[in-house]
Formats: C-alpha cells, sequence, structure tokens
C-alpha cells in the first residue's frame, strides 16, 4: 500500500504542480452546456511557474512509527525542491479545461468526477485505480487565478484486502508566474 499512495500521490502533485488547470463539472445537463461552461473559463496566462508543495498529513496505517517518519522525510525532501515549468502560449490558448484533460490523461487511469469552480475558487474530486486493484480518490479545494494558484489536496487510497485501513496524504500546491519562459526553455507536459 505504501508504494501505491506514493505513486497516486506522485501523480497527483504532478497534475496540479505543472500549472493552472480549471473544467466544468460534469453533471446530467449534457454536452452543450458543458461547452458553454467552458467558453466562460478564464485562460492561463503562458510563462515559466515556480511550484511548491508541502505535506499536511500523512498517514499509512500498517507501518510502524519510525518506518513511517522515514517514508515521509524522504517524501518531503524529494518535494522540498522547487520546481519551474514553462507553458507555452499555444498550451495557453488551449485553457484549463484541456490542459486538466491532457494532465489526467497522463497520470494512468484517473479521471476528472467533478470540478467546481466560481471566481478564483475552485474544488474537485478525481478518481484513480492502480494496476493492483488499488482505489485513489482526489479532493481537493482552494484558488486558482491566471497566474497562480494555491491548492489544498486530500488523497485516500485503499487497497483490495487491506485490513488496517486506507493511505492519507494531504498535500498543499502553490504555483505561481515568474515571469516569461527563458529561450529554448522546456515547455510543460
Amino acid at each position: 500500500m505504501r508504494h501505491h499512495a506514493l505513486k497516486l500521490s506522485a501523480a497527483l502533485m504532478f497534475l496540479t504542480a505543472c500549472g493552472d488547470s480549471e473544467t466544468p463539472k460534469a453533471d446530467d445537463r449534457g454536452a452543450a452546456a458543458t461547452a458553454a461552461a467552458a467558453a466562460e473559463l478564464k485562460q492561463i496566462e503562458p510563462g515559466e511557474y515556480e511550484n511548491s508543495i508541502s505535506i499536511t498529513r500523512f498517514e499509512l496505517p500498517g507501518l510502524p512509527p519510525e518506518m513511517l517518519a522515514e517514508v515521509r522525510s524522504q517524501m518531503e525532501q524529494t518535494m522540498a525542491v522547487q520546481t519551474r515549468v514553462c507553458i507555452s502560449p499555444e498550451e495557453a490558448s488551449g485553457g484549463r479545461e484541456e490542459r486538466m484533460r491532457k494532465l489526467v490523461q497522463g497520470n494512468g487511469d484517473c479521471r476528472v468526477e467533478t470540478i467546481n469552480v466560481d471566481g478564483d475558487a475552485i474544488e474537485g474530486r478525481m478518481l484513480c485505480q492502480t494496476d493492483s486493484g488499488a482505489n485513489g480518490t482526489m479532493t481537493f479545494t482552494g484558488t486558482m487565478a491566471a497566474d497562480r494558484s494555491d491548492v489544498s489536496i486530500a488523497t485516500e487510497l485503499s487497497e483490495p484486502g487491506q485490513t488496517a485501513g486506507s493511505a492519507k496524504i494531504d498535500m498543499r500546491v502553490v504555483s505561481r508566474r515568474v515571469g516569461d519562459c527563458a529561450a529554448g526553455a522546456g515547455i510543460a507536459p
């Protein structure tokens, strides 16, 4: 379970740290309403973004406390490095919905269940499944503007046959535009 919880959290960090993203809530109104909602979404500002991630909760049931502390410490050290990504004008022109879809598709068997946007406020839920049959739920809430975001993410992972309980890893992801992309800089996927 520890491996799957870390893998799911890593996918989530990639998803949120690679730039702002937003998509309308999928509901019973159909494709026309979804398209109308997408047309109202703010655009991402192209440029270079700096991202930082911090763990706010780390529970892996069944692990001895010293091993839990070691795993958390390793994960915090990995995340302590601020990362930078470049979002091109072409990527930004696709809007947040398209960016979210590409990032989710790049993270295995994950799908966006809901995303609700009200101004800069955002909340949503993403469901994932690992190769071993573990199910993950990521619930997020925060703010996302055209040039910055501050999102708290609660991740819960349950694995078939695991009796100790679900793994729970919560984190905060902050991203901000720091300027134009440097010439020849790598573009975010």
